[in-house]
C-alpha cells in the first residue's frame, strides 16, 4: 500500500477522510484528526513518533489559549491519549527502542520537532500566541 507523509505520520489515501470513530470527524486540513482515520498509516518508526510527540508538544503548548481546561480537554484530551496510545504500542511491540524514544523525547524537550510542528509553534511564537 502506497502511503503519502504527513505532519501525523503518513496517509494511504490522502484528502478521502473516512472514520468509524464516534466523536471526531477527520478532516484532512487537521492533521491532529489523521489519528482517526481509516486511512491513517503509523509506521512506528523513530520518524513517525517524533512527529507525533511533536504535535503533542505544540498541542500542550497552546493549552492557555483554550478559554478554559475543559475547553482545552474537549478539543484534544482524545488527540493527547490517541498519541500516547500510539508511542506506548511502538514501544511494547518493540518498533522503537527506549533510547530512541529517550532520545526523540530529549530532542521535543529542547524544541527540535518535526518541521511541520516547527513551524506551526514558530508561528504560534511569532504572532505572540504563546
Amino acid at each position: 500500500v502506497m502511503t503519502t507523509p504527513t505532519p501525523s505520520g503518513n496517509c494511504t489515501d490522502l484528502h478521502n477522510p473516512e472514520t468509524s470513530h464516534f466523536s471526531i470527524k477527520p478532516d484532512c486540513k487537521s492533521f491532529e484528526l489523521c489519528l482517526f482515520c481509516e486511512h491513517y498509516a503509523y509506521h512506528a518508526d523513530k520518524e513517525d513518533i517524533h512527529k507525533l510527540l511533536s504535535m503533542k508538544y505544540v498541542i500542550l503548548e497552546t493549552k492557555q489559549l483554550a478559554s478554559s481546561k475543559e475547553h482545552f480537554d474537549k478539543l484534544f484530551s482524545e488527540v493527547l491519549f490517541r498519541v500516547d496510545e500510539l508511542v506506548n504500542e511502538a514501544i511494547s511491540r518493540q518498533l522503537i527502542s527506549n533510547d530512541d524514544l529517550g532520545e526523540i523525547k530529549k530532542m521535543i524537550s529542547s524544541e527540535d520537532l518535526s518541521p511541520y510542528w516547527q513551524q506551526k509553534l514558530d508561528l504560534l511564537s511569532l504572532i505572540g500566541a504563546i
